[in-house]
């Protein structure tokens, strides 16, 4: 996939949480990215090695790889290899991770019971620091700082003649920069990332993704046939009588009987059912499930959006004033 005329189809593309970023102990070497095989990306190493001995902390190096730990996870799916990457893929993986979901990271505890997919939504603020909690979607800042490097590793690929022939993140020259320069001085080096987000094209994207699902799930609503609440029970009972086949060995019970049951005023109500009202009540029971399911992702949608419109509509605070 060499030009844009093809549109990857982004909506079903799914990149597992393959490969890692080990700690390896080394102090020189902090960090090694190791790929689905379980063997270091020597691209990456090369890199890496060159920001430690430009002065990097093991905390940028940690943060660095875990950007190019994302670009690879996308490449590895898409089957392209990093040195031959374009502006297209360079382009979707911009947008694919704007709209994307956090891969979940399960607990240590219970890491083996927990299915690897996309992050719970949280709306519950931090109850020390009264941060909004983190969202399910990478942060503005996460992308940005994601794009800028990988645009960095390219750069330093294609001065030690090891990459492409062009930058896949390539710059742009910003008009913001140019809005206020007067005619008269020369222009000046501010230069972009041309698939940078932008803080406001990031949250159009995401109301559009919320909006979106929303109304496809409105639509399932007028497809939910009866509901009804409770259970269906199969019961088999042993009458006691003497010489019953019910007492024999192996026993043969009485039944099956059918039974519903549900809640009224805290109290359990059962009526007994013939085989088909016990199959019209399963099927009613299993609609009222996927109703809530339904009304429960429905909800999770309106939190995420409604965030995100609150903030929009907050007044901003105005800046302190200081004592002289």
């Amino acid at each position: 996939m060499s030009d844009g005329s093809a549109l990857r189809d982004l909506t079903s593309l799914v990149v597992p949480s393959a490969g890692s970023l080990a700690a390896t102990g080394d102090p020189f070497e902090p960090y090694r990215l190791l790929d689905r095989s379980g063997e270091a990306v020597a691209a990456v190493a090369a890199y890496l090695r060159d920001l430690h001995a430009c002065g990097r902390p093991a905390t940028t190096l940690r943060s660095y790889g875990m950007d190019l730990l994302r670009w690879f996870r996308f490449l590895w799916v898409v089957e392209v290899l990093w040195e031959q990457a374009t502006r297209v893929e360079a382009r979707d993986f911009c947008l694919w991770l704007q709209v994307a979901d956090k891969p979940r990271r399960p607990h240590w505890r219970h890491q083996a019971g927990v299915a690897a997919g996309p992050a719970p939504q949280s709306a519950a603020p931090n109850a020390v620091t009264g941060k909004p909690a983190p969202g399910t979607k990478y942060a503005a800042g996460t992308v940005a700082h994601c794009e800028s490097v990988l645009r960095s590793f390219y750069d330093f690929h294609l001065e030690v003649g090891s990459g492409p022939m062009v930058n896949p993140f390539p710059l742009t020259r910003s008009e913001r920069a140019r809005r206020h320069r007067s005619p008269m001085e020369p222009p000046r080096g501010e230069r972009t990332g041309r698939y940078r987000p932008r803080q406001g094209h990031i949250v159009a994207i995401r109301l559009e993704t919320y909006d979106r699902r929303y109304r496809a799930l409105a639509a399932q609503l007028a497809e939910v046939g009866f509901i009804s609440p409770g259970s269906v029970v199969v019961r088999e009972t042993s009458c006691g009588k003497p010489g019953c086949r019910c007492g024999a060995d192996p026993p043969q019970r009485h039944g099956p009987y059918y039974q519903w049951s549900r809640a009224i005023a805290g109290k359990t109500v059962s009526r007994r059912l013939t085989q088909p009202e016990a199959e019209l009540y399963r099927q009613w029971i299993a609609n009222r499930k996927h109703l809530e399911r339904i009304v429960t992702e429905m909800e999770t949608l309106s939190s995420a959006a409604g965030e995100i419109l609150l903030r929009q509509t907050a007044k901003p605070t105005p800046p302190r004033r200081t004592q002289r």
